[in-house]
């Protein structure tokens, strides 16, 4: 979904992009395909219409890159695609929350305090970023 609306338009793009999409993105295909299209994009914006068909032969799925499913004025579009980021951002959160809290399991007995320290500090500032996003 958010791939799809990403690439319906050039405000729907530059909300993407300036919502740290590309960063965001955990799957490594996604952000390939996303990491031409902004590529494209910068260079030569007056080829977005184009962009999806250039991406095709790029992707095992290239229905994937046009997002027809949804119907809504542009301005949901864009609320809908800032929600799919912050969705985002919060599974990438919780990953890295748990492969923190996994890792002082683990060494519970032989972590030095220091570094139990900088793990919980970094749980702390995860979770409060977590929140952040809830806002």
């Amino acid at each position: 979904l958010l791939l799809g609306l990403a690439l319906k338009n050039h405000a729907n793009f530059d909300a993407f992009l300036e919502g740290d999409g590309l960063e965001i993105i955990p799957h490594l295909g996604v952000k390939e395909v996303l990491k031409r299209a902004a590529d494209v994009y910068r260079q030569a914006p007056e080829k977005f219409d184009k962009l999806a068909s250039l991406l095709t032969s790029f992707v095992d799925h290239p229905e994937w890159l046009i997002s027809n499913h949804v119907t809504v004025d542009s301005d949901d579009e864009i609320k809908m695609m800032k929600d799919c980021l912050r969705k985002v951002k919060e599974q990438k959160i919780e990953v890295l929350r748990k492969t923190l809290t996994m890792e002082l399991k683990a060494q519970k007995g032989t972590m030095s305090l220091e570094r139990q320290t900088e793990i919980m500090q970094a749980l702390t500032d995860l979770k409060k970023e977590q929140l952040n996003l809830r806002k």
